[in-house]
């Protein structure tokens, strides 16, 4: 292809060019590759946000429908997750290396100290 009389910008580095790469659009392989890759990627980005979003949209429109009470939901499973983690603490738990007797809030609840773990895990 012939260099064109007046200099281009590239469109990806903004550097001026003499237009002989390509169609001229960008002044080497790397800029029109990089332009591309973003340009798909942004593309992806937002397709996978309005799917998201029309998601959402026909999720809540639907829970509206059935007369779905988000309120009163989020209040029960607030509920059951109190219930569960008092359950636990209600619990008492025997320490494998010394036995003595501990509420099992130490990581898995094996033992009553990070020392008690440490001693058991170095054996």
């Amino acid at each position: 292809r012939k260099p064109s009389a007046r200099t281009k910008k590239c469109e990806t580095c903004k550097k001026s060019h003499d237009g002989t790469y390509g169609s001229g659009r960008f002044c080497s392989v790397r800029c029109a590759n990089t332009f591309s890759s973003t340009a798909k990627s942004r593309k992806a980005t937002d397709e996978r946000a309005t799917r998201k979003n029309t998601t959402k949209r026909r999720a809540a429109a639907s829970r509206k429908e059935s007369g779905y009470d988000d309120e009163e939901a989020s209040e029960k499973e607030r509920a059951a997750t109190r219930r569960l983690r008092g359950n636990r603490r209600d619990q008492r738990a025997t320490c494998e290396l010394c036995g003595k007797s501990h509420r099992g809030e130490y990581g898995s609840g094996r033992f009553c100290s990070n020392s008690c773990a440490n001693t058991f895990a170095s054996r």
